[in-house]
């Protein structure tokens, strides 16, 4: 298995690699503080994460990255879902709240849209390719940093759950942002608002 040290402003001494099931735990442990800090609640369990890895056309040593502190402590994660015709892929990010700002988003950003421009062929004459990247509002510097990065915003919307462990998040991107219509006081939910942005990567 493949160990690249990131050697750039401050994630000197960092290194990132590809998961393997055996990372599941950990990996579910970062996405669950993560959800916690954004919502309050608990978002996956080590099953559901399993059973995303093993999704049809998801290849765990091409569309995930996990990045280590000098300390070896699992810092971020990305993973990406880049099914065919490769035209509208979608990246989900998960930074420890800990580490926020340093730049570990970013480069997690960069490997995907990197794959994504050699896995779309971005050298077939008129095609269209975006990367897509969904945050909840309140994350104001994933916004700032999309932002930054040259994504732009193209859609809002609500989603409600009742905040157990893995809702609204299955085995495909269109389950991860599967969204319900959002009734104002309705008991038991908490609704968060939820914006998607894209980047053009073939034009």
């Amino acid at each position: 298995m493949n160990t690249v040290r990131i050697a750039a402003g401050q994630l000197k001494h960092f290194m990132v690699r590809r998961p393997t099931l055996e990372d599941a735990a950990a990996v579910t442990g970062l996405i669950n503080v993560c959800a916690v800090v954004e919502t309050g609640s608990l978002a996956m369990t080590v099953d559901q994460l399993l059973q995303i890895w093993a999704s049809p056309g998801f290849d765990l040593q091409t569309d995930a990255w996990m990045v280590f502190d000098p300390l070896g402590r699992l810092v971020g994660y990305a993973e990406l879902w880049e099914q065919p015709p490769y035209e509208a892929p979608y990246v989900w990010v998960h930074v420890h709240p800990d580490h926020v700002g340093r730049g570990i988003g970013i480069h997690l950003l960069s490997l995907a849209e990197a794959h994504v421009r050699q896995s779309a062929r971005c050298d077939v004459a008129g095609r269209r390719v975006v990367l897509r990247v969904a945050t909840i509002c309140l994350n104001q510097t994933a916004r700032r940093m999309l932002n930054e990065q040259g994504f732009r915003l193209t859609e809002r919307f609500w989603r409600s759950g009742e905040g157990a462990p893995g809702a609204g998040r299955s085995g495909g991107p269109a389950d991860r942002i599967a969204r319900r219509t959002f009734v104002p006081g309705e008991q038991g939910l908490a609704a968060y608002r939820y914006d998607i942005y894209e980047k053009e990567l073939c034009a």
